[in-house]
């Protein structure tokens, strides 16, 4: 009969289990301190200044994003307008009253002086282009009165000097501020006779009345209207 001999069991120390499950952990944790230190760089957790090639790109991404700044109106200065300038010669010139001249003619008639035709004339100045020759309107400075007075003889200047007052006071009595220019110019008398001769006055209307009121009559009066 075999006799069994019981299994001993090597006991050890009570405190040698601990101690080495201790330094055990101490090991594994220094070890899983290396590991974590190795995939978790700290470095990585602390800011990064950036590079001047990270501030480039922020700059253009800065820039992209930004809103547009519109161009804001310049206040505009007010451009003068061009003068259209005019190459002007200025001439005499004169344009018939055909209306007043109608006018005229009946006064006359009316005192049996048919035979003396009148013409009034407005007399001023018309601007030629001296481009083109165009005549501009007239700019009037005043009425003129024009006088054909056919007489028997230029020699009779009693006669001649009787035509010239009655032929005056007629056209005194003429409104001026109604005439073109406002004012009453010259008095232009032509005598004529058969024999082709002729006699030509040229006169201010306020001269010739002048006279009249100083009471010049017949040849007096056509002496100091030819001598003036």
């Amino acid at each position: 009969m075999i006799e069994k001999t019981p299994h001993q069991v090597n006991k050890r120390s009570p405190v040698a289990l601990p101690v080495a499950a201790v330094m055990f952990g101490i090991v594994l944790s220094m070890l899983g301190c290396n590991y974590l230190s190795y995939i978790i760089d700290p470095r990585l957790l602390t800011p990064i200044a950036p590079t001047a090639t990270t501030k480039k790109m922020a700059a253009t991404a800065n820039s992209n994003t930004e809103t547009p700044v519109l161009p804001t109106d310049s206040p505009q200065t007010e451009q003068p307008t061009p003068q259209i300038t005019q190459s002007c010669a200025y001439v005499w010139s004169s344009q018939p009253l055909l209306d007043i001249s109608n006018q005229l003619q009946v006064s006359f008639n009316a005192v049996g002086l048919a035979k003396i035709k009148v013409l009034a004339e407005a007399y001023g100045e018309v601007c030629l282009d001296t481009e083109t020759k165009a005549a501009g309107n007239l700019i009037v400075l005043h009425t003129d009165f024009n006088l054909d007075i056919p007489v028997d003889s230029i020699q009779e200047e009693e006669k001649l000097g009787q035509l010239i007052y009655s032929s005056l006071n007629i056209l005194a009595r003429q409104n001026a501020s109604t005439l073109p220019g406002k004012r009453m110019g010259y008095v232009i008398v032509k005598f004529h006779s058969a024999d082709k001769q002729e006699i030509n006055l040229r006169f201010p209307l306020e001269t010739g009345m002048k006279n009249i009121e100083k009471g010049l009559r017949g040849v007096e009066l056509y002496q100091a209207i030819k001598n003036q």
